[in-house]
């Protein structure tokens, strides 16, 4: 028998990996009927050694039946699969011959076994596959600890009956069972077919009344004694969290013992901690990662996002890279690594650590500092590029992020991530038809992703169906509820259909998804226009103290106090704008805020003496230069110098011939001056 079930399980591993979910099954239910047939011949001369061996085999096939399942789409049926076979190998760890796992309430700490003496066993019955993660795991622990950790469980069962015993007299269902079991007795004595009937059954062979899987008790909570008890409640916990039990995932993973956590655990652990908003529980869980696999970018991007320290991630990366140094040598003995050494590593992930944190304290030049070092030693690295080209946009320089966004898309044209940030450079250029080949590209290569509906929400609002690209935001989050991006969109959106207090909504939550200057902007914004100023304002005072000396956040803090009436407020406002400016002199926000605050002041020789500087500092960017034109013809119409306002209102129009308020300014001054010459004669 147990030659047949291995070759099953051999096969079936085969049909798992080329996705025969239902030929793989098949193949596992006839080899479960196959071992209950022999159980069930062998019962009354089987031996305490042959019924784990087969209640290991049980326990391979319900897994099997397990990944099948989950395969299939029917999560339900797999965590049941799943906690079945973590429950059959439970009990053949601690001895238990009964129906019913040894219970252990004391959490993921396993206090309790820690005090009981330990009996260490090696378990030749079961074949693991060991990894190269599974391999740093065996060189960082010892020998003992390798083992499986079998617990005398005398002491918990007698503990575990005694609590069901007062259950039931609690209950009163044990004298209602024994005044029916006396009941029983007696009517079979009594009763001569009853006994025709019992000799006929001592006659049949034995068969087992109920389905084996049924006998057992899946509802006690205990802690895996084995990495294999370890994987299938990592199984359990996605398959709880694809029915968005995320409570229950979170708590299959938690009671695996820290001997027993590899990194694939650890990075679950991450992503469901970050679901239910407990961050710092989070950086934790990513950083064991970290120490496990130092290689994983997406636990070092998360980690940027959690608030977790630089120091912390950079000492997590450099036991990460010792333990797989040690993990070459044990794998590759004939290879000479040298632990840390730069040249050694296969990922620059320091340099990225530096990159991703640059960014998170808002320095977004640094980050793209780091960034164009490693492409210049990593040349037409598509990874590094979509980062440079998302920096770029983070920075406002849109036409270089343009470029460079079309760089990946030759190196490679079938890429996803980020592409709604270049939709979203397409979408303020007003450039359809490279929107709508993108949209196309996207669609061809992924509808599950986030990405490809955003876009089309930027391609629907071009042509003017602004509902329609609502409802496809609302496609893109129901995909991942937990794109920043797609949230801020959506609250652009509603800004611009005069709905303030659906942006506020929607600019919160990617605020807390990912707290970046843009999502902070969008939300003062909303809370502006739905005249809410002090919270306008608080927010604003939290960008400062997060990164007080960036342009943008004393931008941000400058424009905000500038829309109130307050002469004090005003004051502040230009003192922030005027140092956003020194430190950012192609800050446009920052310009024109501070020239309406001097415009309102009458202040037109500072206007133009700062607009004229603007200019300066923009003159390879012909984008904004036709505003700055338009603006400093107003100022010269204030000032009653008409030569100079006609002079800037025709370089706009030159510039732009498209630009409305240069058209309407030009306008309103010939009008003045005709109206200027009929009075003179």
């Amino acid at each position: 028998t147990a030659n047949r079930v291995n070759k099953a399980q051999f096969e079936c591993q085969t049909l798992l990996r080329a996705k025969q979910y239902k030929s793989c099954e098949v193949l596992a239910l006839f080899s479960l009927s196959k071992i209950e047939a022999q159980a069930s011949k062998q019962q009354q001369a089987s031996s305490q050694e042959w019924s784990e061996n087969i209640e290991i085999l049980r326990a391979s096939l319900e897994e099997i039946l397990g990944d099948c399942a989950e395969g299939q789409g029917r999560y339900q049926r797999a965590i049941e699969c799943f906690r079945q076979a973590a429950v059959r190998r439970h009990m053949r760890a601690t001895g238990s011959n009964g129906s019913t796992p040894t219970r252990c309430n004391e959490g993921p700490s396993n206090k309790a076994l820690k005090k009981q003496p330990k009996v260490h066993v090696a378990d030749g019955s079961e074949d693991v596959e060991m990894t190269l993660v599974d391999v740093t795991d065996s060189f960082e622990d010892s020998q003992d600890q390798r083992r499986e950790n079998v617990q005398p469980v005398n002491e918990y069962r007698h503990r575990y009956n005694t609590r069901q015993r007062k259950k039931k007299q609690a209950d009163g269902i044990m004298e209602d069972n024994q005044n029916t079991n006396s009941m029983d007795q007696q009517h079979q004595k009594s009763d001569p077919k009853m006994k025709k009937h019992q000799k006929k059954v001592r006659k049949q062979p034995n068969k087992p009344t109920e389905d084996h899987a049924k006998a057992i008790d899946t509802s006690i909570d205990f802690a895996p004694l084995s990495i294999a008890e370890a994987n299938l409640s990592v199984k359990e916990s996605r398959c709880h969290a694809k029915l968005g039990n995320f409570l229950e995932a979170t708590s299959s993973l938690e009671k695996i013992g820290n001997e027993f956590k590899l990194f694939e655990t650890y990075m679950e652990m991450g992503k469901l901690y970050t679901l239910v908003g407990r961050r710092t529980n989070a950086a934790r869980a990513y950083v064991e990662a970290l120490r496990k696999m130092p290689y994983c970018i997406e636990a070092l991007e998360a980690l940027a996002t959690t608030g977790c320290k630089e120091v912390d991630v950079m000492e997590a990366i450099e036991q990460g890279i010792r333990a797989r140094s040690g993990a070459y040598q044990y794998v590759f003995p004939e290879s000479e690594t040298n632990a840390g050494s730069q040249s050694d590593l296969l990922v620059p992930v320091k340099e990225l650590v530096k990159a991703h944190f640059s960014a998170r304290r808002y320095d977004q030049a640094t980050a793209l500092e780091y960034f164009k070092s490693l492409q210049s030693e990593f040349p037409n690295n598509p990874h590094l590029l979509l980062n440079i080209a998302n920096t770029q946009c983070k920075l406002g320089d849109f036409s270089t992020a343009e470029a460079t966004f079309q760089s990946v898309r030759r190196l490679d044209i079938h890429t996803i991530d980020y592409m709604d940030r270049y939709a979203f450079i397409l979408h303020k250029r007003m450039d359809k038809n490279k929107l709508n080949s993108l949209s196309n590209d996207l669609l061809k290569t992924s509808d599950r992703r986030p990405e490809t509906w955003v876009c089309l929400a930027f391609l629907s609002d071009l042509y003017g169906s602004k509902e329609k690209s609502l409802m496809y935001l609302d496609k893109a989050l129901s995909i991942d509820s937990r794109h920043s991006f797609a949230h801020r969109i959506k609250g652009i959106f509603h800004i611009s259909e005069n709905r303030p207090e659906y942006a506020v909504m929607s600019f919160f939550r990617a605020n807390e998804i990912s707290k970046d200057l843009e999502s902070y902007e969008g939300l003062v914004e909303a809370y502006l226009a739905s005249e809410k100023y002090k919270e306008a304002v608080v927010t604003a005072k939290n960008v400062i103290s997060a990164a007080p000396n960036n342009a943008r956040a004393l931008a941000l803090l400058g424009i905000t106090l500038s829309r109130s009436s307050s002469r004090e407020a005003q004051k502040r406002a230009k003192r922030a704008l005027t140092k956003a400016l020194a430190l950012d002199s192609t800050d446009l926000r920052s310009l024109l805020a501070l020239v309406n605050l001097h415009l309102k002041d009458e202040e037109c020789d500072s206007c133009v003496e700062l607009l004229s500087r603007g200019m300066e500092s923009l003159r390879t960017n012909d984008q904004d230069l036709p505003l700055l034109h338009t603006k400093l013809g107003n100022v010269y119409t204030m000032k009653e110098d008409y030569e100079n306002a006609l002079k800037h209102y025709h370089s706009a129009i030159s510039l732009n011939p498209h630009d409305s308020d240069a058209h309407q300014g030009l306008e309103e001054l010939e009008k003045l001056m005709r109206s200027l010459n009929g009075d003179t004669s």
